[in-house]
């Protein structure tokens, strides 16, 4: 009984495994399952030749610790509380038998390595070569398609103001002007005063009384804290009462002046023709402007995500539609039309493990005026032989992130109240319910799976973490 006990609290935990051994008629709490679960001993480690390393998260963005998986066998052989440089090598120190080490881009991980096991080779997973790529890619063509909205924004906008003449602001008669002037300075006078009965303390109320405004008008000007200039009064037209007449012919798509003008007379229309024509024409800009701001800003840009897996995928899977979006954007810019060719460049190099041309790709990049594709190619470059190992060999990091996947399942599972080593204790158990070592490293080889992402085009829902992740993967 206390074996199965022990088995349950691998499988599920304490509290989980209390209810489903009492389910099972095995009576035990959740103290007993996990006191049990810490005395028993992990089979007896195998000296591993060919491991994967990772970090897992106590705290993301805080605390890490590190994940070791055997990639031959696909089983994790190790949990380690942090994944600084000092533990991870005396970790490998402690394993001689290591002649490849599996890893992301971790400088990290690269120093231990070195220092631990100097005679192991070291292989950048491919995965994350290609996320690394596509992050660099997105960041470029995020700054074109801003650039090309930008510049789509500014053709209207020269639309829109060129529709308009500046012309047509009311002209005031020099009498006008004056009498306009005259109550300009009546109004700064009142509110010079309101202002210096304020700060005398007087009320809202009295000063009201006393300037000859209303209380709202006084409140009003206080809280402006400067003079509130009018806003110029629209002038009546002659030709108001017959908007409405001038406009059902033009929809009628009668659009002679001189018939509508003496149309208008019959009706009782005093105005000048000058005045009708100037209205006709600003209604026909009026009407040219909200045809060129309704209409859409053809061609549509897809996001630099979506656009960013479609540069990624191989040209042979892509639709009809798909391929003629990547043929349109390529036509936006040139380094838009040279990002796309570099960066099937390296995916093929990935694809087919020829990463004898990586030096090649790497002089075409920094040659080229695409800054955010040679920030990635210098990261590769410090890392070159890590890299070039990853093209050029079929193992993978896949294992290791899948047991990344289980040991956060089992740790959420724990609600953080475990300690280190029972969370150690239960990654490390073996399963029943795990494939033999060959069916589970052919499951996660994804060097061996096919097919391309999932077509993202405008309109279709967004890419997700997951899309992501199955992305990088199907094209590594």
């Amino acid at each position: 009984m206390q074996k199965a006990l022990c088995q349950l609290g691998r499988a599920v935990g304490g509290q989980a495994g209390a209810k489903v051994g009492s389910e099972q008629g095995l009576s035990g709490s959740r103290d007993t399952i996990l006191r049990l679960v810490r005395t028993a001993e992990l089979p007896a480690a195998v000296p591993p030749k060919k491991v994967g390393v990772d970090d897992w998260a106590w705290k993301r963005g805080h605390r890490y610790g590190t994940l070791l998986c055997d990639l031959e066998r696909a089983m994790a052989i190790d949990l380690l509380p942090d994944r600084s440089v000092e533990t991870v090598a005396a970790w490998f120190a402690a394993h001689p038998s290591i002649e490849l080490i599996s890893r992301d881009g971790s400088s990290e991980y690269a120093a231990a390595a070195r220092k631990g096991a100097p005679q192991a080779i070291q292989v950048s997973d491919k995965w994350h070569l290609v996320k690394n790529l596509a992050k660099a890619l997105q960041v470029l063509l995020t700054s074109h398609f801003t650039a090309q909205r930008k510049k789509k924004t500014q053709e209207v906008g020269r639309k829109k103001e060129s529709a308009f003449s500046p012309d047509r602001e009311r002209k005031l008669s020099p009498q006008q002007a004056r009498i306009q002037n005259v109550h300009r300075e009546d109004r700064l006078a009142r509110y010079e005063q309101v202002i210096a009965l304020a700060k005398q303390g007087m009320s809202q109320e009295l000063i009201a009384r006393r300037v000859g405004v209303g209380h709202s008008t006084v409140s009003r000007w206080l809280r402006a804290r400067t003079f509130p200039e009018r806003k110029p009064r629209e002038q009546a037209s002659q030709l108001d009462p017959y908007r409405s007449s001038v406009q059902k012919r033009q929809s009628q798509g009668y659009h002679n002046l001189m018939g509508i003008y003496r149309e208008l007379q019959a009706r009782g229309y005093q105005g000048s023709y000058a005045t009708l024509h100037a209205q006709f024409a600003q209604s026909s800009a009026q009407t040219r402007t909200q045809q060129a701001l309704s209409s859409p800003l053809t061609p549509v840009l897809p996001s630099a995500r979506q656009a960013t897996w479609l540069f990624l995928r191989r040209p042979e899977e892509l639709t009809t539609q798909e391929k003629e979006l990547v043929q349109r954007l390529r036509q936006l810019h040139a380094e838009v039309d040279l990002a796309y060719l570099l960066v099937q460049q390296f995916v093929q190099m990935v694809r087919t493990r020829t990463g004898e041309r990586l030096d090649a790709w790497l002089s075409a990049v920094a040659s080229s005026p695409l800054t955010d594709l040679q920030s990635f190619a210098n990261r590769v470059s410090e890392d070159k032989e890590a890299v070039f190992a990853g093209l050029t060999r079929d193992e993978s990091n896949g294992p290791t992130e899948g047991h990344i996947t289980r040991l956060k399942l089992i740790k959420r599972s724990m609600y953080g109240r475990a300690q280190f080593d029972l969370l150690r204790l239960r990654v490390l158990s073996p399963s029943k319910t795990r494939k033999t070592s060959q069916d589970a490293r052919a499951g996660a080889d994804h060097t061996r799976r096919k097919g391309g992402v999932k077509s993202l085009l405008p309109g279709e829902k967004g890419l997700t973490s997951q899309h992501t992740t199955c992305g990088s993967s199907k094209v590594a």
